[in-house]
């Protein structure tokens, strides 16, 4: 599984900080999660996360404790700040690639 996670923040350091939730959200389904990079972009901080295996129940289960409205794109699942309620703050937008 593969996450790209867009963070409103101004530094590395904060954009860290912010992810945690996120990273915890993660290990209450029983899912590692790994930042594999996190860099500037725009006005907002890009950060990938990957775990090495998810079951569809885990995927399903970070998932709802993400966001309540998830757009489904072909091979992923998009949620933005601006069209629904993110349970986590400081996300502008959060894009999931399961890969079930």
């Amino acid at each position: 599984m593969f996450i790209r996670v867009y963070m409103q923040a101004s530094t590395e350091v904060e954009a860290t900080t912010y992810l945690q939730k996120l990273l915890n959200l993660g290990e209450r389904v029983k899912l590692s999660l790994k930042k594999e990079k996190c860099e500037p972009f725009l006005d907002t901080f890009a950060v990938e996360l990957e775990a090495k295996t998810a079951s569809e129940k885990q995927v399903n289960e970070l998932l709802e404790s993400i966001a309540p409205k998830w757009n489904q794109l072909p091979n992923s699942f998009i949620a933005t700040e601006k069209e629904t309620e993110l349970h986590i703050h400081h996300i502008e937008m959060i894009e999931v690639y399961p890969e079930f």
